[in-house]
This record gives structure tokens, C-alpha cells and sequence, in this order.
């Protein structure tokens, strides 16, 4: 009883640390030639920046603008072959 009385009169229990944040915090509206193989839309909320997220396959994530027109044609792209995908012909059995 004593010593959980010491324990918690000096202090020595854990406090709460900083979590660090993952997200974009600058983007940039250069146009890379990189694999893209997925995106992610990150909305702006403090510290991180509205962003879109490419993944790439040499890079990994990447931080674009989302006003450049390079990455809204990209998007297009990217939920056009998503379509495809998803809306390919059905095989009927016999």
C-alpha cells in the first residue's frame, strides 16, 4: 500500500506522449513520371494541407496539389480503369 502511494507521488507513471501525424503538409504541382498505382483525397485539417495522395511504385506517397490539372486528369484517369474493372461483362453459367 505504501509503495503504490510512492509510485504515484513521484511521478513516475506514463504520461502522454505526442502522436506523430502522417499526412501531407506541403504539396507540390510538379508533374513527376512515376507509376501510379492508387490515390487517396486528404482534406485539409491542421497541420495537414488538402492534398491528394498519389502511390506510386517508385516514390511511394506522393503530395499533389489538388487544383493542378495534371492531377484532376490522373484522377479521371484513375476512376475511369476503376469503372472498367468494376463494371467488366458478367460470365453466365451453363
Amino acid at each position: 500500500m505504501i509503495l503504490g502511494f510512492i509510485t504515484l507521488t513521484t511521478g513516475s507513471f506514463r504520461r502522454p506522449g505526442r502522436i506523430p501525424v502522417n499526412c501531407c503538409k506541403s504539396v507540390s504541382s510538379k508533374k513527376g513520371s512515376f507509376t501510379i498505382t492508387s490515390y487517396r483525397i486528404q482534406p485539409r485539417s491542421k497541420p495537414c494541407v488538402k492534398a491528394v495522395i498519389f502511390y506510386t511504385k517508385q516514390k511511394g506517397a506522393i503530395c499533389a496539389n489538388p487544383k493542378a490539372k495534371w492531377v484532376q486528369k490522373m484522377i479521371k484517369q484513375l476512376k475511369s480503369v476503376a469503372h472498367q474493372c468494376v463494371s467488366s461483362p458478367t460470365i453466365e453459367e451453363k
